[in-house]
């Protein structure tokens, strides 16, 4: 005789079995309080299959790290501060990116002449290799990134440039604690 299979508990509420929810879903249904959200879920998915794009081809780099070789490729030595202040991010995410270069021999600190207190940044000779082995994979990741923008039917740097400049003229804290005081 067959054994008969148990049914599964039901849900306390049939809308909400967890079971059944799906990221993309609940954050979508967040509207804008999931932007944020769904911004980082995209950006960890590009990072995320890079990496395994660039182990299965042996680079032996990080996939942001192509923002400090360009960088130091272009200008030969910089600060950290002078790559945070161009790439405009966090300083302590440039000196974690950074200090995993020089740990892997890619960029080798020397003395700033103008600031005794700073490292200036550059290239080794290995770093210059890498740099030179992943151009061609970044030039490809660039086209692969405007057809997958393209399919969109939306100018999706445009769209994040008027968001940036709408951010520099007035900050999501104040827009939150105006909103916040306008409710009140």
């Amino acid at each position: 005789m067959p054994q008969s299979i148990p049914t599964p508990p039901r849900p306390l509420r049939d809308d909400v079995a967890i079971g059944a929810l799906h990221a993309r879903d609940y954050l979508g249904s967040l509207g804008a309080l999931g932007l944020t959200a769904r911004l980082k879920r995209l950006t960890d998915g590009l990072l995320h299959e890079a990496r395994a794009l660039y182990d299965e081809l042996g680079l032996g780099i990080e996939p942001n790290w192509h923002l400090v070789f360009l960088l130091l490729e272009a200008h030969g030595a910089l600060t950290v501060t002078e790559i945070t202040t161009a790439l405009g991010v966090a300083h302590p995410s440039v000196v974690a990116m950074t200090t995993r270069m020089i740990e892997r021999g890619l960029v080798k600190p020397h003395p700033n002449p103008t600031d005794a207190r700073s490292k200036r940044l550059r290239l080794t000779p290995k770093g210059r290799a890498r740099l030179a082995a992943a151009k061609p994979v970044w030039e490809a990741s660039r086209a692969a990134l405007e057809t997958l923008m393209g399919e969109t039917g939306v100018d999706v740097l445009g769209l994040v440039a008027s968001l940036e400049r709408a951010l520099e003229a007035r900050s999501y804290r104040t827009r939150t604690l105006d909103a916040r005081v306008e409710e009140t």
